[in-house]
């Protein structure tokens, strides 16, 4: 993964970011015969909405958002909510708090999540192997800056972790509109339409075909190797798109939005379209 990308010439617009966190959670209602469910980390630095663009996701029934858990904890959301299919992704708004613990109860908590994103949860250690349980999966959702990423990336690496996500680097390309919010006393604004993607009635969205997805292969080249989850979870997030742009009458062009939004996992990007 190119972790040092500049994001020189390269923006997303805040809309288009937003709309593609939600296709990410919505990625796990689309047809598919891959059964891992994969997430999405926003990587920057201090003070570029990061927070604020996951909690976009809080409108969702079946989105869960934890600012802080423990290994008990967890294990307790997993066996009342992920095996009853209630909730289909958790939100971490602060990565870097589930580590600011005992290193053994962090690295459990990392091991959990390694295992609801790809080949299931079946169980803590401490239960017992032979009772039959439902498999636990969902999709993750979190936040952090780009300087707790690279002090972890070399053991996410070794374990795994790394490869079972996509990782999206931004930067604003304004930072000085923070401080204009402030100065003018109001909230800085999308300029944008962010498209209704509400929970699929039915359950489930179509695939998209052959032909699509080969578009897509060279979106996630600078992901860790060899992004096969990633390349899945991209084509499930288009599919959403082109699901809810059809159902909304949308002029947006899916395949443009999934291309703007890639900037951000090809060395970074710029996020544009706040207004004050």
């Amino acid at each position: 993964m190119h972790r040092n990308g500049n994001g020189a010439g390269s923006s997303v617009n805040v809309a288009t970011l937003i709309e593609c966190v939600k296709a990410a959670h919505l990625s796990t209602y689309v047809e598919s015969q891959f059964s891992h469910s994969s997430g999405l980390f926003l990587v920057g630095p201090p003070g570029v909405l990061k927070t604020t663009i996951v909690g976009a996701l809080d409108t969702y029934e079946s989105v869960l958002t934890l600012s802080d858990v423990n290994g008990k904890t967890l294990t307790g959301i997993i066996k009342s909510q992920l095996t009853s299919n209630t909730i289909k992704t958790l939100v971490f708004p602060e990565v870097q708090r589930l580590y600011e613990r005992d290193p053994r109860t962090a690295s459990g908590i990392e091991g959990t999540i390694r295992s609801i994103v790809e080949e299931g949860y079946h169980g803590a250690s401490y239960e017992d192997p032979t009772v039959t349980r439902f498999v636990a999966r969902a999709c993750v959702v979190g936040a952090m800056t780009d300087k707790f990423r690279d002090e972890n990336w070399g053991k996410w690496s070794d374990s795994g972790f790394a490869r079972r996500f996509m990782w999206v680097l931004v930067r604003l390309a304004d930072p000085s509109i923070l401080m204009s919010a402030v100065e003018t006393g109001k909230l800085a604004e999308v300029k944008g339409e962010v498209c209704p993607m509400p929970t699929p009635v039915l359950g489930t969205i179509p695939a998209i075909e052959g032909q699509l997805r080969k578009k897509l292969r060279p979106l996630v080249r600078k992901q860790p190797k060899p992004a096969n989850v990633q390349y899945e979870m991209l084509c499930r997030m288009l599919a959403v798109l082109v699901h809810y742009y059809a159902k909304s009458k949308s002029k947006k062009d899916p395949l443009e939005t999934i291309t703007e939004f890639s900037h951000a996992l090809l060395g970074g990007a710029e996020l544009t379209g706040l207004v004050i």
